[in-house]
């Protein structure tokens, strides 16, 4: 009889005990965990504050003047082996977004790296910290913007005949590597043309081939996990620049 009612009693205090915790603690630990909004991100915080990104994001673009949303959808380029006085001077004192490197300045890679390095310093100088988008085309074959001692490598349409979709894997892996090295952080590659104008001047080699479920297997692999951006110049330049529009205004 002792020993029954020690249980129940035992069960009752176990029950009363998780109430307690139910109503004294969750209510504050719901609190704890509620999101945050834009005004919950002080006006001191920049890229690398420890923030949902979604939030963080949101405030920094909140708190940018019209010239410096502007510069940050623009990607500039420069000619000479080094960058020029007026990158220099957009990156530092205006905020660019992106810079790209072209096939005229990357003969030397190690001069590559430490211009990549000046301009996200000066990028870093500024108030909110917003790193660069350093890119390039560095698809392999025909199209190698950063020369140097970067590897050689073959032309899609070779990759694509070999009917290996770890071919276009490797190819995609190894080439940013490299860049990633030299700090380039993305990579406008593969190209994801059908090959379906042979006469074709602009694409040649650097299509996959001619079959579409081919070319999307192979462009799918070639970028893996890495920052490559799949690029078609099928159709026209103004179709390519018009499209994104048409899906969502309010997000450019």
């Amino acid at each position: 009889m002792f020993f029954n009612c020690h249980k129940n009693f035992s069960r009752r205090f176990i029950f009363l005990f998780f109430i307690f915790v139910l109503i004294f603690f969750i209510p504050q630990n719901l609190q704890a965990e509620k999101k945050l909004t834009v005004k919950d991100i002080p006006d001191n915080a920049d890229f690398w504050s420890q923030y949902p990104a979604d939030v963080l994001a949101d405030a920094l673009v909140e708190r940018m003047d019209d010239e410096e949303l502007l510069s940050q959808v623009l990607m500039f380029g420069w000619t000479g082996s080094t960058p020029t006085e007026l990158l220099i001077r957009w990156v530092r004192d205006r905020g660019l977004g992106s810079v790209k490197i072209f096939g005229w300045n990357t003969d030397d890679i190690n001069m590559v790296s430490k211009s990549v390095k000046l301009l996200q310093e000066l990028s870093q100088s500024r108030t909110k910290k917003i790193p660069l988008f350093v890119a390039t085309d560095q698809e392999g074959g025909w199209i190698r913007h950063v020369k140097g001692q970067t590897s050689d490598t073959p032309g899609n349409l070779a990759i694509g005949a070999s009917g290996y979709t770890m071919d276009a894997y490797l190819s995609g892996y190894y080439i940013n590597r490299e860049i990633k090295t030299l700090g380039i952080n993305m990579n406008f590659a593969p190209s994801i043309d059908i090959y379906s104008n042979v006469n074709s001047t602009v694409i040649g080699p650097r299509s996959f081939g001619n079959d579409p479920n081919v070319v999307g297997a192979m462009g799918a692999a070639f970028g893996g996990r890495s920052s490559s951006y799949s690029k078609t110049f099928s159709r026209s330049w103004r179709y390519c620049i018009r499209q994104p529009w048409k899906t969502s205004p309010d997000k450019y």
